[in-house]
């Protein structure tokens, strides 16, 4: 019972019941044996005392801190605290050895690249240009990223859509972020959903003006002038998309009458935040990213798009989507599956480990960023230059095995009744998903971007 503003709180209680029997073993029952007596104790003259007793043992406990009362519950659970410590090593592992590779494209073969490329590149000499297109042949099937620097930073197709989604990542990815480092520290009482879940809105409303800022960034280095309409998609697509699925979703849970529907006026207050508070936040961050110039980019676009050469099985959208998936998938399935069950089965009201999580998190995001350079250089080195949307895909791409994963929780590790609940299960692990996807597909596209614009930067006009 630590101390809190002179008081003494109650940090956490034991209840152990006990049953007696009564002289034949059986509920007492009335004089008249007929029924038992918690039925009949004012019916004529027959009375019988119950006892009901209970006793209580304080102990007192100075040296528990109130931010760490709940550590109470879990620090026996030592399998689970080494499961999660071999979830931290495996991902660390597998990052360590995509690092790896990462470094040797860089250091090597990137390298290598602009070294020969600038030893060959444009010359006033007749003889030393003829020299530097043999050579370019010549290397044609190892350095071709090189060949599309005219081309590497076209604005991609949809990029009206492209910009609005980027922002809301931005958005995701500080909302996710500060979750994590607030209950890991203690600030948030995991304990406490609702007030978790509801910090999170209200941080996923004040972070619009991110959102804003950062698409409308994205959207003016497109060529964009008409920040505004950039700036209502923004704020509309995919909170729009968030709030009606939501809204779709619970119009079943209603219809079984579950208490864990949410309230009308819940819905309301959200819709509320998200049209009065969050798009005003939204327009400002917008107008202030249209008054920043754009990104400017190293190299020229030509005026002529260059033809593409058809592409190896693995970088086509569908196989580069998933090998660029599994790795990051690799990285937190073990998590993955604490956090499942912590949502689905016996601890459905907090997850606890967010220090283990914060961690994973970590080396996932550093996994993403790695896996989305390397599927970019190598989607340049075959002469593609629409990398913009395919960074994004690759960088989401373990959320399609997180959804393939919960399809296998879901049949392996729970026992759901009745087709509705199924279909809430699978519905809300698909928008779980989107969400997940949409925030490291983000992530993956900005580390493409500035991977991009580095290595184009050796790259002489």
């Amino acid at each position: 019972m630590p101390e809190h503003n002179d008081r003494k709180l109650i940090i956490a209680f034991e209840v152990y019941p006990k049953s007696v029997d009564g002289p034949q073993g059986e509920c007492p029952k009335s004089l008249d044996n007929q029924k038992p007596l918690a039925l009949q104790v004012s019916e004529g003259n027959d009375y019988m005392t119950i006892p009901y007793t209970y006793s209580v043992y304080w102990k007192e406990e100075n040296n528990i801190d109130w931010a760490n009362r709940w550590d109470l519950y879990f620090v026996n659970d030592e399998e689970s605290v080494h499961i999660h410590w071999l979830a931290i090593i495996n991902s660390v592992v597998i990052a360590m050895l995509l690092t790896i590779v990462v470094a040797i494209v860089m250091l090597r073969t990137l390298s290598r690249d602009i070294q020969k490329y600038n030893e060959t590149g444009p010359s006033s000499d007749p003889e030393a240009k003829k020299a530097s297109e043999e050579a370019e042949e010549a290397e044609e099937d190892t350095t071709g990223w090189k060949l599309v620097h005219g081309d590497v930073f076209r604005p991609p197709p949809m990029g009206g859509l492209f910009a609005p989604v980027i922002g809301s990542g931005v958005q995701l990815m500080i909302v996710m972020v500060s979750l994590i480092v607030l209950s890991a520290t203690g600030v948030l009482n995991p304990s406490y959903r609702g007030g978790f879940i509801s910090f999170g809105l209200f941080l996923f409303a004040f972070a619009g003006v991110f959102s804003g800022y950062f698409s409308t960034r994205v959207y003016k280095t497109f060529k964009g002038d008409n920040w505004k309409k950039n700036a209502m998609m923004t704020a509309l697509i995919f909170p729009g998309f968030l709030f009606g699925s939501t809204f779709v979703l619970n119009l079943f849970v209603w219809a079984q009458a579950s208490s864990t529907a949410i309230p009308f006026f819940t819905l309301l207050a959200l819709l509320f935040m998200w049209l009065c508070i969050s798009l005003p936040l939204v327009f400002i961050g917008s107008y202030f990213g249209f008054k920043r110039n754009p990104w400017e980019h190293p190299t020229r676009t030509t005026m002529i798009a260059r033809q593409m050469l058809p592409q190896p099985w693995y970088l086509k959208t569908i196989p580069s989507i998933l090998i660029g998936g599994v790795i990051p998938f690799a990285v937190i399935f073990i998590e993955l599956l604490f956090v499942f069950k912590s949502l689905w089965q016996d601890k459905s009201t907090y997850y606890y480990m967010f220090g283990f999580l914060g961690l994973i998190a970590g080396v996932l995001l550093l996994t993403v960023m790695e896996i989305s350079i390397v599927m970019t250089y190598f989607l340049l080195c075959a002469e593609n230059w629409q990398w913009w949307w395919r960074s994004f895909l690759v960088g989401a791409g373990s959320a399609v095995w997180v959804f393939i994963y919960s399809v296998w929780y879901y049949w392996t590790r729970l026992s759901v009744q009745g087709w509705i609940s199924g279909l809430l299960f699978f519905a809300y692990s698909a928008l779980a998903c989107c969400v997940y996807g949409v925030l490291l597909g983000t992530l993956g596209f900005l580390a493409s971007y500035t991977f991009v614009r580095k290595i184009y930067g050796f790259v002489p006009n």
